[in-house]
């Protein structure tokens, strides 16, 4: 394995639009800025793979956020199952940083199911004995049901809850769990109350009423309340915002929407904080910086870029941690 680690492991998020509705010159100018970041991780969302192209898809993908000039940090694709459309769900690993264990999809009962990836930490001399393992996951919730956004933040619950029997503790006599990472497009909001945070718009400024019945739910006095339930869901089994987190931690500047969003859809508020990371406890320890990173011309979502300390993650993920 050429060189040294890198002191840090930079993560992306992006629902890139339709996958760039086929305009190759959209789609080469979002890779360029993808590879910008120098990203070891890369989830997505929106990845064009209908049934029979796939594979071709992805590496094609793994080219382009190849760096030029330096074959050996292609990174490695992974693509979640088939989803009931053409878009599914993607993810990409540098292999000189982490070793892929193994990639599939847990239960999606509504049709774009996640793609999960279990790594290690590739070693490098001087690492503690790192065997623990990470889920990394990048995932799309349903478009324009609350109820199937709920079922799809339960099955993702059970990321906090991958046990290894490697790595039996007191308090975990089955197994510690797995240090999770997730990334995802929610299509619904982060529960409110957290200062400074991006405000949810207010049903009486959504002009566009489907879109307030995907994104809102009704009450029985017929009051329509913000659709929360993911964030609510993931927070509960201790998967954390990560914005949150820093920001619950001193940290400014890390809140901000991911989505434009349309004027009829909320008016001056209309802008919203959809797209969000979820992390477990250990890997918390390990975030040095979120950024949301501006993609306007590009795609209707901006893409989400997650900084960690590799030596912080390799402690956590150390057996003796």
């Amino acid at each position: 394995m050429p060189g040294t680690p890198p002191d840090q492991i930079r993560v992306i998020f992006s629902n890139f639009e339709l996958d760039g509705r086929g305009d190759e010159q959209k789609l080469a100018a979002f890779y360029r800025l993808l590879r910008a970041h120098d990203p070891h991780l890369v989830g997505r969302a929106e990845f064009l793979a209908g049934p029979g192209n796939g594979q071709r898809r992805l590496l094609d993908a793994e080219a382009a956020l190849t760096p030029e000039g330096r074959p050996w940090l292609r990174l490695r694709g992974f693509i979640g199952a088939q989803a009931v459309g053409e878009f599914r769900t993607a993810a990409f690993v540098r292999t000189d940083v982490f070793t892929p264990v193994s990639a599939g999809s847990i239960g999606d009962p509504t049709g774009c199911p996640p793609t999960c990836v279990t790594l290690r930490l590739t070693p490098y001399p001087g690492d503690p004995d790192c065997f623990r393992e990470l889920t990394f996951t990048a995932a799309h919730h349903s478009y324009a049901s609350p109820p199937a956004r709920a079922l799809e933040a339960q099955e993702l619950t059970r990321l906090a809850d991958r046990r290894d029997p490697r790595d039996r503790t007191a308090r975990y006599p089955n197994g510690r769990p797995r240090e999770a990472l997730l990334t995802l497009d929610t299509n619904s909001y982060p529960e409110p109350g957290l200062p400074g945070d991006v405000p949810i718009p207010r049903p009486a400024d959504i002009q566009d009423r489907t879109h307030l019945t995907h994104r809102f739910t009704p009450t029985g006095t017929g009051e329509w309340v913000p659709d929360t339930t993911s964030d609510r869901t993931l927070r509960a089994a201790g998967l954390q915002d990560v914005a949150r987190h820093l920001t619950e931690n001193g940290r400014t500047g890390v809140l901000a929407p991911t989505t434009p969003g349309y004027a009829d859809q909320g008016g001056e508020r209309r802008a919203c904080r959809i797209d969000r990371a979820y992390a477990s406890d250990g890997i918390l320890t390990a975030v040095e910086d979120f950024t949301v990173v501006d993609c306007a011309g590009l795609s209707d979502h901006h893409a989400l870029l997650i900084t960690l300390s590799r030596r912080r993650l390799a402690e956590t993920l150390s057996l003796t941690a």
